[in-house]
């Protein structure tokens, strides 16, 4: 098709449906069938692409103008009030695109029980027997973890479930390709042998990972509001991986990181960590925790993701702005804090102390200056206030998108700008989401590959060459809000996801195309994933959202009798959240742990199925 076709098949396509009646079934179907609409006429601009009917600049526009649509329709059901979730409309409409497959359990906790066993009743007709009702509520929750497959009795973890659609033909086929020397880990990976440990810490909000050290910036404190750090110090290896054999947990050490309210995003550059909070961008040195640079970053309402280079640290701000600092003109300080005397002047000047809401033990833990002023700032056309990035590997350019429901120039796409030509606009590589993109995932053994996680219960694996999804993966229930690659040593690459339903599932995405298997948090909802390749290690980062603010639990079941002496209250009774997105039986051992922590899954040859954390009980429980 031209180009003047194919915007004329757009314009038809995505004309909003006419609503008739208030059924919200029926006008998420309309909706449904106009998103489907446009998709196949961008499937129809790629094939015009490839047979030279139209040039990769009509492109471009060609697929901006489709994201905007994509965007209005989407907006138009949020707007209007049909749905609260929009569900994920492109699946269906690609049957030549892989779509990825794990068994989903609505009603896997039991909420509700009495009110869906009701609701199946009315729908199946007042005829319905006991027998049915029953037949029906089954389907509705994982079968007993004795059923599914077990790959390896004797080392799949307890805290694993496999997919019924694990083949262990094709694993023993993948592992006896691999090279002698990883044959054990990569059994590891693929059967799940590991130990499992959890490190307790307060609400995490940022996770960075490098060679060394895991990093978290949580919120602690009074009511969560203070910036509590943690650094977890990774044990060595050798190139015999002789960590594998070690059952020595991380080395924790603590330090303040200065910002008056909890940081929001971490990573690791080079020789430093960088870390982002309240209005201000920060630099430590990696090894000693030393801070070296403050920078004064955007103000609130303005502020996106920031990144760093070899060459700058630059900030996203509102309408595709991009400030930026030159590593070359950085200025190093030494801390000024809420009590140093008056002659100490900080860098930049002092940031304003009136409103923190902080205690005092916390204030004196806080950094005051403002810091240093961006060298330069630019606009990138196309871009509004960008929430997530992520570096493309070997190149300069950025993944980028805007989590939530899209707001100055945003839309559902993912783009990707590119620093090293100056004023370029952002192009649209990744399209067909009904809801903003959580995260990103890029491997360096795959550089022209992304997982966008998405808040439409979808991950998404594209290449960066195509702007539809290759693979779906669809097997959550809730939003996806992280997710991160394993490249267990070049062999076998595996997609790691997460999100609210307290699950971390594995997929294999190029050789048995399958979700190999999902992994317990114990009751946790996981909000960051790294998976650190040298030691087959997979860290999360992990929330309680059955704990306040001041640290009480909430909605616990116990499954023991209540010891009356204890006022109600049995220490020793095994305890499970009420609204709880997993069953107390869906793996093989029942794991509740109930404070915030970073979990480590440590894939190891021979490992014991027995070895993870016990369960806990709440603190302070409000029954």
């Amino acid at each position: 098709m031209e180009y003047k076709a194919l915007q004329g098949a757009l314009k038809k396509a995505s004309k909003s449906p006419q609503i008739n009646e208030s059924n919200e079934d029926t006008i998420t179907k309309l909706y449904g069938q106009q998103l489907r609409k446009v998709i196949r006429i961008i499937q129809a601009a790629q094939e015009s692409l490839n047979a030279g009917f139209i040039n990769k600049e009509q492109f471009a526009r060609f697929l901006s103008s489709a994201d905007e649509e994509i965007t209005r329709l989407c907006k138009e059901q949020y707007d209007g009030e049909y749905t609260d979730d929009i569900n994920s409309f492109d699946v269906d409409a690609l049957d030549s695109n892989e779509v990825i497959n794990m068994e989903k359990y609505p009603y896997a906790g039991g909420n509700d029980c009495s009110f869906d066993a009701l609701l199946a009743f009315l729908t199946r007709g007042s005829d319905t027997s006991p027998a049915e009702l029953e037949e029906f509520w089954q389907t509705m929750r994982p079968p007993p973890w004795p059923t599914t497959p077990r790959p390896s009795p004797d080392h799949s973890s307890l805290l694993s479930r496999f997919s019924s659609k694990y083949s262990s033909e094709t694993v023993e086929r993948l592992i006896s390709t691999a090279p002698v020397a990883k044959v054990d880990i990569l059994r590891s990976v693929l059967e799940a042998h590991m130990e499992i440990r959890s490190y307790r810490i307060c609400n995490p909000t940022a996770m960075a990972l490098n060679s060394n050290y895991l990093a978290l910036a949580c919120a602690g404190g009074w009511k969560e509001r203070e910036c509590i750090f943690y650094r977890y110090i990774i044990p060595g290896s050798d190139e015999n991986n002789e960590h594998q054999g070690s059952t020595k947990e991380l080395d924790e050490e603590s330090d303040i990181l200065g910002f008056y309210e909890p940081a929001q995003r971490l990573l690791y550059h080079s020789q430093h960590l960088w870390a982002q909070g309240d209005c201000r961008i920060k630099g430590y040195d990696a090894e000693t925790n030393d801070l070296k640079y403050t920078l004064r970053g955007v103000e609130y309402g303005q502020n996106g993701a920031f990144g760093v280079t070899d060459d700058l640290v630059f900030q996203m701000g509102k309408s595709g702005k991009i400030f930026s600092w030159k590593m070359t003109k950085l200025q190093e300080h030494e801390p000024v804090m809420f009590d140093s005397p008056e002659d100490e002047k900080p860098l930049g000047g002092r940031i304003y102390s009136e409103d923190w809401w902080l205690d005092e033990d916390a204030q004196e833990k806080v950094e005051m200056s403002r810091g240093q002023k961006p060298d330069s700032s630019t606009s990138i056309k196309g871009l509004g206030l960008v929430n997530v990035i992520s570096p493309l590997p070997y190149s300069t350019k950025y993944l980028c998108s805007s989590t939530g429901y899209p707001e100055d120039k945003n839309t559902y796409a993912v783009k990707v700008f590119d620093l090293g030509q100056v004023g370029a606009d952002a192009d649209v590589v990744g399209i067909g989401m009904a809801a903003g993109v959580e995260d990103f995932a890029t491997h360096v053994d795959l550089p022209n590959i992304y997982v966008a996680a998405g808040g439409d219960h979808l991950a998404r694996i594209f290449d960066i060459r195509y702007p539809i999804a290759q693979i779906f993966l669809d097997g959550h229930m809730t939003d996806i809000d992280c997710c991160t690659i394993g490249s267990s040593h070049s062999e076998v690459p595996l997609v790691f996801t997460a999100g609210r339903d307290e699950v971390i599932k594995a997929w294999d995405i190029r050789h048995s195309k399958a979700c190999l298997y999902e992994l317990s948090t114990g009751t946790l909802r996981a909000t960051s994933l790294a998976f650190h390749d040298e030691r087959s290690t997979l860290f999360a980062a992990c929330m309680n959202e059955n704990a306040d603010r001041l640290g009480y639990h909430h909605d616990y079941d116990e499954f023991d009798d209540i010891d009356e002496e204890e006022d109600g209250y049995d220490e020793d009774a095994t305890h499970w959240p009420k609204q709880s997105n997993t069953a107390p039986e869906q793996f093989g051992q029942r794991w509740c742990q109930v404070d915030h922590c970073v979990l480590e899954y440590r894939f190891k040859h021979g490992a014991e199925k027995t070895f993870f954390p016990a369960s806990e009980s709440p603190s302070s429980p409000e029954w």
